[in-house]
């Protein structure tokens, strides 16, 4: 029951930032791609359709790495040190990070923001947001 809630709230929350105007400056977003061989690792959220890389945005003054480092823990429980995390791509308003991990992460998931993540090869995936389309098709040629 507590997650249904939770999964509501979540829901409004996203309509509201989609709907109201954005006060003062629009906050830097991040986004990890983790890779493991040829494919990355995949979420979905509770409040919005289809699959995008684990990631938010950036807290006011928060560097983005470690909002990269913050979002992925986060969403995904995956605790990467912030060295390792590279910056390969960058739109206006979002900055895609790398994450290489030595072993299959272990991914945990808290099922109300994020209700499933998995690793697919990013072919494989019929719709994706245009900053995540231009970097997996950059990253894959």
């Amino acid at each position: 029951m507590l997650d249904r809630v939770a999964r509501l709230l979540l829901k409004i929350a996203y309509g509201l930032h989609l709907i109201l105007p954005r006060l003062g400056r629009r906050r830097q977003g991040v986004a990890v791609a983790v890779w493991r061989k040829d494919q990355v690792l995949f979420v979905r959220h509770s409040y919005r359709r289809g699959c995008f890389l684990p990631g938010g945005n950036a807290r006011r003054k928060e560097p983005l790495r470690e909002a990269a480092r913050r979002e992925l823990k986060e969403e995904v429980g995956i605790d990467a040190e912030l060295g390792a995390l590279l910056p390969v791509y960058t739109t206006a308003w979002i900055r895609v990070f790398e994450y290489y991990p030595c072993r299959p992460p272990k991914i945990q998931i808290d099922n109300r923001e994020i209700i499933e993540a998995f690793f697919a090869r990013p072919g494989d995936i019929a719709t994706l947001p245009g900053f995540m389309e231009s970097y997996l098709l950059s990253r894959i040629r």
